[in-house]
């Protein structure tokens, strides 16, 4: 059977979290009030409904996993702490002032380019990436979770000169008549520690000397190699959850009392929940794949 990581990580999720009395009472009141056609839509309207209780995202994944409402968990989790973001005007002005700063021209994609203004701001602000989304959203500029999730993972990702020399020498030697999938294989097949390599690690290197491949690329890429390295089956996630976490899971905000999402934030549909449809998963659910 063909099982991916995350996969299983949900299932141990829905196993392992418990759903109280007041979040189940507070979600079956208000999902009967929301609006929206795509899935962030009517998650961005839920959490503009009054008297939210303590929530965790897992907590919340779970109850619209069980109301059938098909959502990744990240979405879930980005979603949440975008809706409860405090942002001065100070700081909107500030990120927007470095966003306009910044050679929209010749950019290779979106990703890039909020590599380039998280970098930017890295030493000016504390600001988080999720706080930098709000912030571009706020005057309208288009980015998505995803996207900046994946500029997250790359900021974020550790690597050594050495790592930068590695790819220096390997990419020339890549042919670039390949699709990018395979050059991605091949360039993979050169690092000397795959256990030390994340998709965020190798979209940094890549950022480094001014190249760029799809996240997604990358990741299924990755996941390819270590297949035939293990002689295991994965089944490589999309898009991949290591990219897309905007921050750490923090503690739950206290229950607020919100207007209605701006549609700003009703960001566009980017991902996909796998159905937990494998009876024999139990079996799995305290075994962690990964630290």
């Amino acid at each position: 059977m063909k099982v991916s990581r995350d996969i299983v990580k949900l299932a141990q999720t829905a196993y392992r979290v418990k759903i109280t009395e007041a979040q189940q009472k507070w979600f079956d009141v208000c999902w009967k009030k929301v609006s929206g056609i795509t899935k962030k839509e009517r998650l961005a309207s839920l959490l503009s409904q009054p008297g939210r209780p303590l929530i965790k995202a897992t907590e919340l994944w779970l109850l619209l996993y069980n109301a059938n409402q098909r959502m990744g968990l990240t979405t879930v989790r980005n979603m949440l702490a975008a809706a409860t973001v405090q942002i001065t005007q100070t700081q909107i002005k500030l990120v927007n002032d470095a966003w306009n700063s910044l050679d929209h021209c010749h950019a290779t994609s979106i990703v890039t380019q909020l590599i380039r203004l998280l970098l930017h701001l890295e030493n000016r602000t504390r600001l988080q990436p999720v706080e930098v989304l709000v912030a571009l959203t706020e005057r309208n500029v288009e980015v998505n979770t995803t996207a900046m999730g994946h500029a997250a993972a790359a900021v974020r990702a550790e690597f050594t000169p050495s790592d930068v020399d590695w790819i220096k020498i390997a990419w020339p030697g890549i042919d670039k008549e390949l699709p990018q999938f395979m050059q991605m294989i091949d360039l993979l097949n050169q690092y000397p520690d795959l256990d030390d390599i994340t998709p965020g690690k190798m979209l940094r290197l890549l950022w480094e000397i001014d190249q760029y491949i799809c996240p997604a690329t990358i990741g299924n890429a990755l996941s390819i190699v270590r297949q035939q390295r293990d002689d295991i089956i994965i089944v490589p996630d999309d898009p991949v959850p290591e990219l897309i976490d905007l921050e750490p899971e923090l503690p739950p905000a206290p229950p607020v009392v919100t207007p209605a999402m701006p549609a700003r934030l009703q960001l566009p549909e980017q991902d996909e929940l796998f159905p937990l449809q494998e009876h024999d998963w139990k079996r799995q659910l305290d075994q962690e794949l990964d630290p």
